[in-house]
């Protein structure tokens, strides 16, 4: 599995994207799906990634997880908070988890995330930080 893109907490990444309004959420999705992320890469594999968004001009997305405040974006973009490029690049970043998971089951090199007990602790670590 390429470790890179293996999140740290895939299930508040995906609670991060439900907060945004639902403005920034139709552009976002719509950017995302046009293929106007690009350049996503690792800062900290799985937990800190920057990609970049193209909306007339190219904004830059940071995007972070910490345990206690779960993940948190940023964008170069006037707005700079909750605005439809984070949503897009934390779409990207899901998507490209989602990939990776399927990449290391088919490999045979990863288990599922089933959440069973073996996953509990790393899991509560990265709740309570």
């Amino acid at each position: 599995m390429d470790e890179a893109f293996r999140l740290l907490d895939p299930a508040a990444a995906q609670t991060f994207l439900y907060g945004f309004p639902v403005a920034a959420k139709r552009e976002g999705e719509a950017w995302f799906r046009a293929g106007r992320v690009h350049d996503l890469v690792p800062r900290a594999p799985g937990q800190a990634y920057a990609a970049l968004v193209e909306d007339g001009a190219p904004y830059e997305v940071q995007l972070s997880y910490s345990g206690g405040a779960g993940w948190q974006g940023a964008c170069s973009c006037p707005q700079r908070l909750d605005c439809g490029h984070v949503f897009a690049a934390m779409n990207a970043l899901l998507a490209e988890h989602r990939s990776a998971t399927v990449r290391g089951l088919s490999s045979g090199l990863a288990k599922p995330e089933l959440g069973g007990a073996d996953d509990l602790a790393p899991r509560l670590a990265a709740t309570l930080g």
